[in-house]
Parts: C-alpha cells; structure tokens; sequence
C-alpha cells in the first residue's frame, strides 16, 4: 500500500497513465465538434456567397431595367420625329422652298393615237402547214 502511495504521490506519473487513454476519448467529442464547426463556417460562407451573388443580380436588374425604360423614352422620341419629317406639309413646304415646286397651274391633256390589239397567240398566214393542222 505504500507502494502505491509513493507512485500516486510522484507528480506526473499517475496522469501521464491514466492520460494515455483519456485523450482517445477525449478527442472524439472534441473531433466531432469541430467538424461541425467547420461544417457550419462553410455553410455559414457558401450562404454569403449566395445572398452577395443574389444582391448583386438585383443591382445589375435594376439597373438594365433603367437602362431598357431609357431605350424605349429615346424610341419613342424618335418615332416621334420620323413621324413629323415624313408629314405631307413639311413635305410641300420643303419642296416649294428648296426645289422650287408648286402646285400646276393649268392641267394638260394628252391623246394619243389609238393602236389595234395585239393578239396573244400569232395566227399562222393561209396556205402554211401550221394553218392546215390547226383547223378542226
């Protein structure tokens, strides 16, 4: 019994035994808790990965959407303006003052000489081997 006083009471010793199987034991519970806590901080990563990459998307969708209304205001304003350069008073109004055109003053009539029909299919001339074939 006193031998077993002396090894209990030599500092070091009685943990260092009893220590080597404790650690085994030990580690699991703590091995097991660290995989979750970086199992967590990964999530926890890929999660502010996602919302950045989502709120950015938003941006850049506000943003072409401004860009699109834009468009269309500047679409608008040009149909806008091709509808009044093509009207027919700008029309007239440029071709008096530029190419000097006005209305007609008088109105001419021209006849011309009355030409006989031309048939669509020639008739072969009497006496000619077309003729004699094609009468019934």
């Amino acid at each position: 019994m006193a031998r077993a006083l002396e090894v209990a009471a030599k500092p070091g010793e009685g943990r260092a035994q009893s220590g080597a199987t404790l650690p085994r034991r030990a580690t699991r519970p703590r091995l097991a808790f660290l995989a979750v806590l970086v199992t967590a901080a990964l999530l926890s990563f890929f999660y502010l990965r996602l919302t950045s990459d989502l709120a950015t998307s938003s941006y850049d969708l506000a943003q072409l959407e401004q860009e699109q209304q834009a468009w269309q205001v500047r679409n608008e304003e040009l149909r806008l303006q091709v509808s009044q350069l093509s009207s027919l008073d700008r029309v007239a109004q440029l071709a008096a003052a530029r190419l000097q055109m006005g209305s007609p003053d008088r109105t001419a009539y021209v006849s011309a000489p009355a030409v006989a029909p031309v048939p669509a299919f020639p008739t072969a001339a009497p006496g000619s081997p077309v003729s004699a074939t094609a009468k019934p």
